[in-house]
């Protein structure tokens, strides 16, 4: 398990050395869960907590970008019949590609990784926490602020294996930095 964590750190290491550009971009957002099991009677719950996002992506010609991306999202489970305050942290990697768009650059982006459900407990109970496979779907635009610094917002349908099926629907924004 301890080599499939270096993968991605070797394949970055080995891309940025024919890489003409390294994108490294931080966000939040707001989050909202469709059926979420805390809020069985809304379709879609607003989250009280902000969703986090990291990535680097590296570009494979003038419009497409591999982003790797640690996404942090929260999404609060029920366990016998107690609501427990959770996220998926999630460890994904995609394509972006980018078109023209109204003010910037239009982005639609798609991806696959692994999602951890994490609870914020001490002592979680046994069989609730575990990874699962997870894929996703983004819409955004960027916009450009300075030569090097560019703002993204972007809209990230997420959905994952675990109990329930989670679908989980991201509005964040960014700052990119191009180095």
């Amino acid at each position: 398990m301890r080599g499939l964590r270096l993968v991605p750190g070797l394949l970055l290491f080995g891309a940025c050395g024919w890489a003409q550009a390294v994108y490294l971009g931080a966000g939040a957002g707001a989050v909202w869960e469709r059926r979420a099991p805390v809020a069985p009677f809304k379709e879609w719950f607003h989250a009280d907590r902000p969703a986090t996002s990291f990535f680097v992506a590296l570009p494979l010609d003038e419009g497409t970008l591999f982003r790797l991306e640690k996404v942090d999202l929260p999404h609060d489970v029920r366990w016998q019949s107690l609501n427990w305050k959770a996220r998926l942290s999630g460890w994904t990697a995609g394509v972006d590609y980018f078109l023209p768009g109204v003010w910037g650059q239009a982005l639609v982006s798609a991806g696959v990784g692994t999602y951890r459900l994490d609870l914020a407990a001490r002592v979680p109970p046994k069989g609730v926490e575990d990874t699962r496979f997870g894929w996703y779907l983004k819409v955004g635009e960027w916009f450009s602020l300075t030569k090097r610094l560019q703002f993204a917002a972007e809209v990230a349908y997420h959905r994952t294996n675990h109990a329930g099926q989670p679908q989980v629907l991201a509005a964040s924004g960014a700052l990119v930095f191009k180095l």
